[in-house]
């Protein structure tokens, strides 16, 4: 088979799914029968996968009339798109003040998607937000806003004073003061008890010292 001839049937092969076979043999004879139909150079049928693929121009009808045998049904298989991954990188998310109405948000995000380095804009209305791909700066999308003068701010910066906040109202920790300083004067009242009762029991309870203990 000639390269023009292969390259030819490459560039006319379309791929067709079967209904109705019952065995490899009927899925040979359907193959052959196609073979015969005019225009069609080849054809491949995939018995497991219920398809054929054809080689050159057939119709419909001429594949199921080249089935009838077995009354098969054909139809074309839709080519399936390949999708490339799209990696946008230098995602950014910020914080816009002064929406009014959803459709000044979309006129923003248009807006920004004309700034020169910015790939993509994604508006979040309910959140106020928009994330953009791509390269921009502060004043470049606080211009795309100036239609409503809209106040961008770069979501790590939003509230950089929270933490400031947070660590000023936290309650001051309490000294720990130890036990005997704190009841010091419990601890001598007792002491002077103790050894009043002391010097009653030794010295007898008219003794001087034991009046000025009690």
């Amino acid at each position: 088979m000639s390269e023009q001839k292969v390259k030819l049937m490459e560039e006319e092969m379309n791929v067709y799914r079967v209904q109705g076979f019952s065995c490899a043999n009927c899925a040979g004879k359907f193959e052959k029968n196609v073979k015969k139909i005019p225009g069609v150079q080849d054809a491949k049928v995939n018995f497991g996968a219920s398809k054929i693929d054809v080689f050159g121009s057939a119709t419909v009808e001429e594949l199921e009339k080249a089935g009838a045998f077995e009354n098969l049904k054909v139809a074309p298989e839709k080519p399936k798109r390949r999708v490339e991954p799209v990696v946008i990188k230098d995602k950014n998310v910020y914080r816009v003040e002064g929406f009014s109405c959803a459709n000044c948000a979309g006129k923003f995000e248009k807006n920004v998607k004309q700034i020169a380095g910015v790939e993509d804009a994604k508006v979040n209305f309910g959140a106020s937000k928009i994330d953009v791909y791509g390269n921009a700066s502060v004043e470049e999308l606080e211009k795309a806003g100036a239609f409503e003068n809209l106040k961008v701010i770069p979501e790590k910066l939003a509230n950089p004073s929270i933490q400031s906040v947070k660590e000023d109202t936290k309650a001051p920790k309490e000294e720990k003061i130890p036990f005997y300083k704190k009841h010091s004067t419990l601890l001598f009242a007792t002491l002077l008890i103790a050894f009043g009762y002391l010097s009653q029991f030794v010295n007898g309870e008219d003794n001087l010292v034991t009046s000025m203990l009690f």
